[in-house]
């Protein structure tokens, strides 16, 4: 995050202690026309900074795939099941060892 964002989230959360403190309507429309400034700030930033990333990465087709993932939140390449897995002897389920 740049200094401006991290000032701007500052704002952005005193204005929500105010709404939580005060509960007026002026102190809760201040916090909402905030924050859909600062949301706004934050989608412009990313844009800015994955641009920038993806055009370094042009013709690194692994760069392009990790920020590809990353923008996306599909997290690592290998996919990890929280499942337990099995060694079965036989044929049948009812000789199964958890691992």
């Amino acid at each position: 995050m740049t200094k401006g964002l991290l000032v701007s989230r500052k704002k952005k959360e005193k204005l929500l202690k105010e709404k939580l403190k005060i509960r007026t309507d002026e102190s809760k429309s201040n916090f909402y026309e905030y924050k859909r400034i600062y949301e706004k700030l934050i989608i412009k930033a990313k844009t800015a900074f994955y641009k920038r990333e993806f055009e370094s990465a042009t013709g690194n087709s692994k760069k392009t795939w990790d920020l590809l993932r990353e923008a996306t939140k599909l997290g690592n390449k290998s996919v990890n099941s929280n499942l337990p897995s099995r060694r079965c002897d036989e044929q049948y389920i009812r000789n199964c060892q958890w691992l």
